[in-house]
């Protein structure tokens, strides 16, 4: 069989709430970046494949939710990045230019011959794990805004990542 790594280089509760997750990632796609070349011992030998199973909306999503909703003019992008900090697996990226380091790490593993897999999330192409609480508050907004668009997740929207997804279907017909 296959060889198979798990990786968790951030074990604090903040990995997937708020920011922690895209620091995680970045010293994840830097050790893969590395791995065999004897720059650290996490990965001692490259992978040809690396499957990503968790990732969140996108930075550039998030800015867009928060900007959209800042528009609508019932909250200030204060109130919104701070409920984005309660969502869990929401917005887990702090910039772009974290965003960037990370696909520029992507970018040397697959130049290495990496296949990078990335899941697309699991709340369609709308969200990134399902609407925001229904609170006719914030996240009732949020979600209006958010069905206005396709909002991708990282990694899977990285040019160096293949993004999987899916769709669970119970086999029974319509309900019409």
């Amino acid at each position: 069989g296959a060889q198979t790594i798990v990786a968790n280089t951030n074990q604090s509760a903040s990995t997937e709430e708020t920011t922690g997750f895209g620091y995680a990632l970045q010293s994840f796609s830097y050790m893969l970046a590395t791995a065999g070349l004897g720059l650290n011992d996490s990965l001692p030998q490259l992978p040809r494949v690396v499957s990503m199973s968790l990732g969140s909306l996108s930075f550039d999503s998030c800015v867009l939710l928060c900007d959209e909703l800042v528009k609508e003019g019932e909250y200030t992008q204060d109130d919104c990045d701070a409920y984005m900090a309660t969502q869990r697996q929401v917005c887990m990226y702090d910039n772009a230019d974290i965003v960037e380091r990370i696909n520029t790490e992507f970018l040397k593993s697959s130049a290495r011959g990496v296949t990078l897999l990335g899941a697309t999330g699991d709340g369609g192409s709308h969200f990134s794990f399902g609407a925001f609480p229904d609170d006719d508050g914030i996240g009732t907004q949020l979600n209006g805004i958010s069905c206005a668009y396709a909002l991708p997740t990282f990694p899977a929207e990285s040019p160096y990542v293949l993004g999987v997804g899916g769709e669970q279907w119970d086999g029974g017909g319509s309900s019409e």
